[in-house]
């Protein structure tokens, strides 16, 4: 990620040491940008951010629409794209302000849908994933690494995405009995 030393603490915290970042994301940065240039065709990009991630896509050859809905942080992810030194293989990206808990897509537009630490914002969730669903192309890919915890919205997210529930509560609860704490019954 070359961008990732012109971050400010402004836009990121404790994200804009690049060597903290690389530690500790900077592998599934890798894999979720190397699975999305798997694909072929037009990336969206939802929950954008301060836009490191279509950039870094785009410079890949990509073209990329990119949802945010903080203007301010369209302005600085417009700024860095004017900033932008690689253009050699450089596709395209188009910063779209909109919340994702209302947006409609344009149908079958999108090859692979990728999202970035954003979805447990999105109180809306259910209709969201539906409308990435219908936004998709057969096939196409929704690349997704956010935050999950026990939260009741994250929760909703782990069954959208079929992940293992049963799982993730007995983890939680051999963590609850190391504590010696363990509930009587499972939720």
């Amino acid at each position: 990620m070359r961008r990732a030393t012109k971050l400010s603490k402004e836009v990121c915290g404790w994200m804009s040491d690049p060597v903290i970042e690389s530690i500790l994301r900077g592998a599934r940065k890798r894999r979720l940008i190397q699975l999305c240039l798997s694909a072929q065709g037009k990336v969206l990009d939802i929950g954008c951010g301060a836009g490191w991630l279509s950039l870094e896509i785009a410079r890949h050859g990509k073209h990329v629409d990119a949802v945010e809905v903080s203007g301010k942080r369209l302005e600085i992810a417009r700024q860095y794209l004017k900033e932008n030194p690689y253009t050699q293989t450089f596709g395209g990206v188009q910063y779209i302000e909109s919340d994702l808990n209302t947006i409609r897509l344009p149908e079958q537009a999108y090859q692979s849908v990728v999202c970035w630490d954003s979805l447990h914002h999105i109180p809306q969730i259910k209709r969201l994933v539906k409308e990435v669903s219908r936004a998709l192309v057969p096939g196409g890919l929704f690349l997704v690494y956010d935050h999950i915890g026990p939260e009741k919205n994250n929760m909703r997210l782990l069954k959208l995405f079929r992940v293992p529930f049963l799982l993730f509560v007995r983890m939680r609860d051999l963590c609850k009995k190391k504590r010696g704490d363990m509930p009587t019954e499972c939720p």
